[in-house]
C-alpha cells in the first residue's frame, strides 16, 4: 500500500523504481507509473532488492552493498528490513533502483533464458507498381540490442547487438508485339539482398583487472 502526499492511499502491487519512477498495478485503476516524490509512505509484503546512488558497484561487491527484504518508506526514508533482522536505511532521494527479490537474484546470476531482455525495433515496407511493367520490393530491418542486467545501476555484464536487414524485388517484363514485329522480350528480375551483424561484448576483462 502506498499514502500520497495529501493522504489519498492506494493498494497494489509494487513492479519496480528506475529514474526515480514507480511502476504500480492497480486493480481497479491498471498499470500506473508514480513519482517517488508523489509518495508519503509504502510498505510492501514481499522482498524487493535497493541500490542506493551512494555505493560504488562492482561484480566483486554487489551482492553484499544492496540489500533484499521488505520495504518501508517514511518522512523521505526508505528503510530494508533484511532477514538477519538487520534494518538497512538510506535517504529516498539516493534510491537507485528497486526489483524485486526474483528479477534481482535472476540477473545477478545471469540465470535469464536468450529470449530475455531484447529491446529495439522492427520496420517492413513494400512498393508495388502495376502498369505496363510491374514491380515489387520489399524491405525489412531488424536492430535490437540485449544489455544483461537490464536493472539500471547494476555493473555490466554482457551487450548483444543484432542487425537484421533485407530487401527483396521483382520486376516482370511482358512481351510487347505489335503486328509481326517484337519490341521487347518478355523478362523477369530478381533480386535479393540480405545484411546481417551480430557481436556480443563481455565485460569478463574488467574482472581479470579487478573490477
Amino acid at each position: 500500500m502506498i499514502t500520497f502526499g495529501n493522504g489519498d492511499t492506494l493498494t497494489g502491487k509494487v513492479g519496480k523504481v528506475v529514474y526515480g519512477n514507480m511502476s504500480f498495478h492497480s486493480d481497479e485503476l491498471g498499470d500506473l507509473t508514480i513519482p517517488l516524490t508523489k509518495i508519503k509512505a509504502m510498505h510492501t509484503t514481499t522482498a524487493f532488492a535497493a541500490g542506493s546512488t551512494m555505493e560504488r558497484l562492482t561484480k566483486k561487491n554487489v551482492a553484499e552493498q544492496v540489500p533484499v527484504g521488505k520495504i518501508a518508506l517514511e518522512d523521505e526514508t526508505l528503510s530494508v528490513m533484511v532477514p538477519q533482522g538487520e534494518v538497512r536505511e538510506f535517504p529516498v532521494k539516493d534510491l537507485r533502483f528497486m526489483r524485486d527479490e526474483a528479477a534481482y537474484r535472476r540477473e545477478l546470476h545471469n540465470e535469464s533464458d536468450f529470449l530475455y531482455g531484447w529491446y529495439g525495433t522492427a520496420t517492413l515496407g513494400a512498393t508495388v507498381v502495376e502498369s505496363t511493367n510491374s514491380a515489387q520490393t520489399y524491405t525489412g530491418k531488424v536492430a535490437l540490442v540485449r544489455a544483461i542486467p537490464t536493472i539500471a545501476g547494476l555493473p555490466a555484464g554482457s551487450k548483444t547487438i543484432l542487425n537484421l536487414s533485407g530487401t527483396y524485388g521483382l520486376a516482370k517484363n511482358p512481351v510487347i508485339v505489335s503486328g509481326s514485329d517484337v519490341f521487347q522480350t518478355a523478362s523477369v528480375t530478381k533480386t535479393e539482398i540480405l545484411h546481417g551483424d551480430w557481436s556480443t561484448t563481455s565485460f569478463l576483462r574488467r574482472l581479470c583487472s579487478g573490477w
